[in-house]
């Protein structure tokens, strides 16, 4: 399973679930204003980690840091 972690979820796990499309591909729909800039990761359980792990959007470039040493993909901005 793949969540999207925020801070307008506070960062929770399972929140904000991702669906899988056909094509492999996971989606959401979310509504943010216009001009924000929101650091976010996914939160992927899988065979490998069933007790989750973060990760950074592989398909977006734009990244900062969260301050644990860890980065972040932006989306919006």
């Amino acid at each position: 399973s793949v969540s999207l972690l925020a801070p307008f979820n506070n960062w929770s796990p399972g929140k904000d679930a991702l669906q899988r499309a056909e094509n492999g591909w996971w989606h959401t729909l979310l509504a943010i204003n216009a001009g924000d800039s929101i650091p976010y990761c996914f939160w992927v359980e899988d065979e490998a980690q069933p007790g989750g792990h973060w990760q950074p959007d592989p398909e977006n470039p734009a990244r900062c840091e969260s301050g644990y040493g860890l980065q972040h993909s932006l989306m919006g901005g």
